[in-house]
């Protein structure tokens, strides 16, 4: 048998000096840009339903730009263009994917690999973007030397779930002081305005242009954002619950009236249930990254604050020369980590707890089937009892009909059989009743025939189980030999 042919893979002729091949990150032995640009050109549908709204600040000032318009025709992209030559704090670049509040801007491919070269995305990233099992990664890139760290960088991706759906490029350069963030995936309207609050467009004069936020600002912001997102869900989820316990009457929530579902809505409710049942293991895994995310982004927050304060990392000189992080500034930002922490453990509490009581509610509706069978059972046995009285009466009517036929039947069978009158009225001259001298002849045939008949009914049956019997101590005996 001949082997099946194996696909001969197309060639794909780029140029090695585009990106990602011109990425300082690109590393063959460790990706293939090949199958990078694979990605881009077929598994990313990013670049026809998304839009690119981006977020700067200069000076501590904040600046929100819309829907930015990227054909991939101008590699520089204006708005990142320098301004008077100011060096630009944070850059935050918000990806919306396909949504219904938005405008689509046709954001060709040409135009999404245009701005993750401008804003130096290591190629690795790309992949990190089509992975829906979750991703928290960090890594840090080197001065010239070799030994100086130059930048932290951070990967994060969201496992996919209909709540949530995000991925997150971040990276801090430790020599400029320069922030960039790529948040990728679902609409987070609330974080703009998070960041805009953050980051006036016209802080109050009494805010020193020293007074820097910490570079995980955004991080901290980002996580309140997904915090509140997932407490929404959680009580929609729980409300869904509340709904179902209501309807089998059963939970610690129900107080007077409740709902119930009638015995023919229980096929239902138990689909709904295990509906449920699987939305809430996928926001039981949503939960539970995220708790872990931001324990990984929290020991990063510390490798920066270490990075920061240490001289040699910089290549400083003295300790005067390192820009160690304020803090007061740093020690909010963690604080506030550490409560969003704390909201992601008890949540996951919470929502084992909404799965315990979805398994709660199908133990009930099962049972109540099973009591409504019982129900059904009964009745049906109650009415086969009555059936089988109403048949027994029957037939011992219809036993006794058969007696008295059979008591009949000989007689008139006998008086049909020898058609001879017993009984005649006599001559016309004198009318009288005359019975015929050999009338005892009836009597003599039909009450043998009688006893015979009934003491054939009656032995017949006997004598059939008898036979059984023998049939099978027969066949037992055949088996012992």
């Amino acid at each position: 048998m001949a082997e099946p042919k194996k696909p001969v893979p197309t060639p794909l002729n780029y140029d090695s000096s585009q990106y990602p091949f011109s990425s300082d990150f690109f590393d063959p032995d460790i990706m293939s840009g090949l199958a990078i640009k694979d990605l881009l050109d077929n598994a990313i549908p990013y670049a026809a339903l998304s839009s690119v709204d981006y977020f700067e600040v200069v000076d501590g000032r904040g600046e929100l730009y819309k829907n930015l318009t990227l054909d991939g025709s101008d590699p520089e992209l204006n708005v990142l263009k320098p301004k008077e030559g100011k060096a630009r704090e944070f850059k935050i670049f918000f990806n919306h994917q396909g949504t219904s509040r938005r405008v689509p801007i046709s954001l060709t491919k040409a135009g999404l690999i245009s701005l993750f070269e401008e804003i130096e995305i290591p190629p690795g990233f790309i992949e990190v973007l089509v992975n829906n099992n979750g991703v928290d990664a960090s890594f840090k890139s080197y001065a010239g030397d070799g030994t100086t760290p130059e930048a932290l960088h951070l990967f994060l991706k969201f496992p996919a779930s209909s709540v949530l759906n995000a991925a997150i490029y971040f990276r801090h350069n430790l020599a400029s002081k320069t922030t960039i963030c790529f948040i990728c995936g679902s609409t987070l309207p609330n974080l703009e305005e998070r960041l805009q609050q953050v980051f006036p467009a016209n802080p109050p004069t009494s805010v020193s242009k020293k007074d820097n936020k910490d570079p995980f600002t955004i991080l901290s912001s980002l996580f309140a954002e997904f915090s509140t997102m997932l407490e929404y869900e959680r009580r929609r989820l729980d409300l869904i619950v509340r709904d179902q316990e209501s309807k089998t009457g059963v939970g610690a929530h129900i107080h007077g009236v409740s709902m119930r579902a009638s015995a023919d809505q229980y096929s239902d409710l138990v689909k709904e249930l295990h509906s449920c049942e699987g939305l809430l293991l996928f926001f039981s895994r949503a939960v539970e990254f995220q708790a872990s995310c931001v324990e990984f982004v929290k020991e990063q927050h510390l490798v920066l604050r270490d990075l920061r304060a240490e001289p040699s990392f910089l290549g400083a000189k003295t300790a005067r020369e390192a820009t160690p992080l304020r803090v007061a500034e740093y020690q909010k930002i963690h604080d506030s980590f550490n409560l969003t922490a704390s909201f992601q453990r008890h949540r996951l509490v919470q929502v084992q707890s909404l799965s315990k009581r979805v398994q709660t509610q199908l133990s009930v509706v099962a049972n109540l089937i099973s009591q409504n069978d019982s129900k059904a059972s009964i009745t049906i046995a109650e009415q086969s009892s009555s059936l089988a009285l109403a048949a027994a009466r029957d037939s011992k009517i219809m036993k006794s009909i058969s007696v008295v036929t059979m008591l009949f039947l000989p007689g008139t069978f006998i008086s049909t059989l020898f058609a001879m009158p017993f009984f005649h009225v006599g001559t016309e001259d004198e009318v009288k009743l005359v019975v015929d001298g050999q009338w005892w002849l009836y009597l003599a045939v039909t009450i043998p025939l009688t006893v015979m008949v009934f003491t054939l009914w009656w032995a017949w049956p006997r004598m059939m189980q008898i036979g059984r019997i023998v049939t099978v101590m027969r066949k037992a005996e055949s088996l012992k030999v």
